[in-house]
């Protein structure tokens, strides 16, 4: 009876909140805790960034009705959100990163079975194509190492099933794929939940927990070798969320910018019309 109730009238959501650890500090305590430090309401993925010397955080907004994500930037120094891509897809998982003299965006648009690259020009919310891969790759992250770019992503292949997927490339533009079976990947961590983070000469990566539901945890591995034929890391541990609020029941992206990290969390929350909330999620996406 209680699974039909939570079915029928219970609505997950996403928030953003923050929590002002060092990667150093949550790697070694093992936990983040939400308090207070509400960001954003019905928004997850986020990552926040520097550009010319001005701090920004972006997002992926979600529309509640439909369960559709478009990309949102927030500006710290005018304390303003705006809106940064909409398309007629789901938008997600959104990043920015300099590479040379550029700022790349990315983001995640499976939906559109494509993976595109953009490069910033001149302002911030001006964008142009820089490349893609045709793939319908879940949660990318682009990390350069060694001189090469690396696309670090998986591809659906289950409800929460994944299979891991690497690419290099010397100018994103020209991908390569490594062969599967020289991928090393626990199996349940294929999922990205963040950036790819260097610290003391080593590269972390996290990944969701995603089992028994979407979005139950965070891990940290550590890659322990990545080129253009192998990749493989070594699973470390398990990040926790932590908070006295009862209706909180997960958490899935987490990104770090100076002494503060930033973290999505789930909430499930009563609400008389959750189930037509959710048959109009999925009729989108049949649609």
């Amino acid at each position: 009876m209680m699974k039909l109730i939570e079915l029928f009238f219970y609505k997950t959501s996403w928030n953003i909140s923050y929590d002002k650890k060092s990667f150093e500090e949550v790697f070694s305590d093992g936990y983040v805790e939400l308090k207070n430090n509400l960001v954003i309401k019905n928004a997850a993925d986020p990552f926040p960034f520097i550009y010319q010397d001005n701090k920004y955080l972006i997002y992926e907004k979600i529309n509640n009705f439909i369960n559709k994500g478009r990309i949102e930037l927030y500006s710290f120094e005018n304390k303003r959100n705006e809106q940064f891509l909409k398309k007629p897809f789901n938008l997600s998982f959104p990043i920015i990163f300099k590479s040379e003299n550029n700022y790349i965006f990315t983001c995640e648009m499976s939906e559109k079975n494509i993976f595109k690259i953009f490069k910033i020009e001149n302002k911030i919310n001006n964008i142009e194509d820089f490349g893609s891969v045709k793939s319908k790759l879940i949660d990318p992250v682009i990390k350069e190492i060694g001189g090469n770019y690396y696309i670090i992503s998986c591809i659906r292949i289950g409800e929460q099933d994944y299979e891991p997927v690497i690419l290099s490339s010397k100018d994103f533009k020209n991908w390569d794929r490594v062969d599967k079976d020289n991928i090393e990947i626990a199996k349940g961590a294929e999922r990205n939940a963040g950036y790819i983070i260097q610290y003391n000469d080593n590269f972390y990566r996290f990944s969701q927990i995603n089992k028994p539901n979407y979005g139950s945890g965070i891990m940290v591995s550590k890659i322990t070798n990545i080129s253009n034929n192998s990749y493989s890391e070594e699973l470390i541990k398990e990040i926790k969320l932590q908070s006295d609020l009862k209706n909180i029941n997960g958490f899935h992206t987490i990104n770090f910018i100076n002494n503060q990290c930033f973290f999505d969390y789930r909430i499930e929350n009563f609400n008389f019309f959750a189930i037509f909330y959710k048959i109009f999620g999925i009729l989108r996406k049949k649609l």
